[in-house]
This record gives C-alpha cells, structure tokens and sequence, in this order.
C-alpha cells in the first residue's frame, strides 16, 4: 500500500489504472482509424476533396511528390524507338555544365558529323542565351515549356518545338527555356498530382513517348544533349526517363562529392520508378588547374569523386582547365568557335573528350567512324 496525499493505493490499484489507460489509448486509436475510413468512404463521392485528402495524407506520410502516382512505363517497342539521349546533370550548381553542352554540342556536330538537339531545360536559360539565333521571336523562347504544355505526346513536332542556332551552317538545332518554364513546370505539377486531366498520368513520361514516336520527327537526329537543371524538376526527371546515358560535370573541390552521391542514389531510385534504362557515363572535371591530371591539392577531391562513381562509370580525361576564353570566349558564343591559336587549343581538348563519350555511347565504331541513327 501506498499513502499518497492521504489516499491509500496498492500495487493491484496501480496495475488495473495502467492496463486500463492502455486499453483506452488503444480504443482511442481504432476510433481515430475509424473514423478516417469513414471520411475516405465519405471523399470517394467527392473526387476533389477526396485527392486533396489523400495527398495530404501521403505527404504526412513521409511519401515522395514522384511515388505519389503510379505512372506508365514505357513499352519496349517505345523503348527501342528512343534516339541516343545524353542528360548532362549534377545537383551543384557553378560547375561548368552549360558551357560544357555548348562545347561538347559543336565538337559532335562539326568534328563527327552528327546532328544535334540540344535542349535547354534551366529556367535560367543559359544555354538558350548562348545558342539562340539572332532576332528569335519572342514566343518561341521558352520552347521546353510548350513542350511539357501539351495535351499529347503525339502532337509535339520536331520541326515547331525547336530552332536553328547562333551557328545555321552547324547540324545543331536548340530547344529554348526562359523564366516561364518555372510556372509551366508547377502548373503542370499541380495538375498531375491532382489528377486534374487523364493525360496527366503521363507526365513524367510525356518527353519520352513524344521522342519515340517517329512521326514526330525527334528520330532525326543522332544526338539529343538534354542540359538539366541542378534539381529534380519535373522537366529534368522527363529528361532522365528518356535519356539513354547521364554525363555529370563537377570541379575538384571541396563539397564537390557530395553532391554527386545524392544525385546517384536519385538516379537509381528513378530508375526503378519509372523504369528508366540510363546509364551513368561518368565524371567530367571542369575548371581544374591542368589539363591532363589533378595537381596536388586537387587530389584528394579526385579520389572522392572517383570512389562515389558506380561500377562501369568513369571521370574523364582530358580535364577541362580553367581558362577565361573557354568560360567568356568573347569574340564567339561558345569557345570551341573561337578562330586562332586558342581556338586550336579549345578543339583539341573538347574533340577528345567528345571521342571518348561517343565512343562509351557507342555512336563511333572501331574504325572511328560515325554510327548513324536509323
């Protein structure tokens, strides 16, 4: 027995209270659970309502925006019509990406041959500042959004959603971004994940279906250079679900790896999802202090990178150096333009970077010589 405050309780007293709170948290709970079932039965006769609460639900829930909604996956037949696809990404920003497309963009095109789309898909729109042609109309200047605005993969034509670049006598065409892809991307967002169209079922796959629908025109081109930006935004994870190879710049620095191991584990986890069949090429190291290997202090970031790399993947050589006419060419929009002895050089190091891609895409054959697309 015990005397608290002048009231006598025993041991039997104190175990019957707490197995009796037990037995009331436990009704408490089924009542709570209940009485949920109940408001679900109740939504289901209100669609609206019922999707903003089964949302709300999924978020509290610790659930993902991307696993919110089953999406279909590509057929094989789709799969198989998709052409070469190179996503180039890494979650850090300032790490030399667009420059690299740009760079990469006229090395395949000028040097092999091949036919390019490069699309813009940064609201920053770098890419599309450096590439646009002069006078562009204004309404064709966030192209990338009207794309993901359409209604059906089966209306996206090659030939409307894109435009010649600053180089016409180049085989690059360019699919522009502005500020407005924000907007449209949320937009779209919201309409997915409120079910608000049938056709919204499809959005993380609509760039994918819209590729590999011949008719569209998209099967010209042996090349397609998607530039993402560094999020997983909803134009970048239609990127991804398309690509057929992902290619991540980075600079030998500190936090450089990090960033790098979050975006390879996202891709994996996207790969399942959505049944993506990418692979990850490797590392291409910009801005570094040579051009054939770290210095001293770059070292320790280069065997970081290179141990966050899967098996299969690999960081790149020759290195992409420092240099102002690379970064700000001046003269030309894109340094490999550039005329001259440093235009010389700027071609040198990006047509054996750019050999060694295609090569690992299995777009040069042994003989070095340029794999068409059919």
């Amino acid at each position: 027995m015990f005397d608290i405050f002048g009231v006598q309780i025993s041991w039997a007293q104190i175990l019957a209270g707490f197995i009796g709170m037990q037995i009331l948290g436990l009704a408490w709970s089924r009542t709570r659970q209940l009485i949920a079932n109940m408001w679900d039965a109740l939504f289901r006769f209100v669609p609206a309502v019922y999707r903003f609460h089964d949302m709300r639900r999924h978020f509290r829930g610790g659930g993902s925006i991307w696993s919110y909604r089953a999406t279909r996956r590509l057929t094989r037949k789709q799969r198989d019509s998709l052409p070469k696809v190179l996503t180039v990404m890494n979650f850090k920003g300032g790490v030399g990406k667009t420059t690299l497309v740009a760079n990469l963009a006229c090395s395949f095109a000028l040097k092999f041959g091949l036919k390019i789309l490069v699309v813009d898909l940064d609201y920053q729109g770098s890419l599309t500042s450096l590439l646009k042609p002069a006078g562009l109309d204004e309404g064709r200047m966030n192209l990338a959004g009207d794309w993901l605005k359409t209604k059906h993969p089966h209306g996206v034509s090659a030939e409307y959603f894109t435009t010649k670049t600053i180089y016409p006598d180049l085989p690059i065409d360019l699919v522009t971004a502005g500020y407005e892809l924000t907007e449209v991307e949320n937009n779209q967002l919201q309409r997915w994940l409120l079910h608000a169209d049938d056709l919204s079922a499809d959005l993380p796959t609509k760039f994918a279906r819209t590729l590999s629908w011949a008719k569209n025109g998209f099967t010209q081109y042996d090349l397609i250079i998607m530039d993402a930006p560094p999020r997983l935004s909803v134009a970048s994870i239609n990127a991804l679900v398309a690509s057929s190879h992902v290619l991540i710049p980075a600079k030998l620095e500190h936090l450089a790896t990090e960033p790098i191991r979050k975006l390879l584990d996202q891709l994996k986890q996207l790969a399942v999802q959505f049944g993506a069949k990418f692979s990850v090429l490797g590392v291409v190291c910009n801005m570094t202090w040579k051009l054939d290997g770290p210095i001293q202090a770059e070292i320790p970031y280069f065997n970081s990178i290179l141990s966050a790399l899967p098996q299969g993947s690999k960081l790149y050589q020759p290195f992409v150096p420092d240099k102002n006419y690379i970064g700000k060419p001046g003269t030309t929009a894109v340094a490999y333009m550039l005329g001259g002895k440093e235009g010389e050089t700027v071609r040198s190091w990006f047509d054996q970077l750019a050999h060694e891609i295609l090569q690992d895409m299995e777009l040069l054959d042994t003989d070095l010589r340029i794999v068409a697309a059919e």
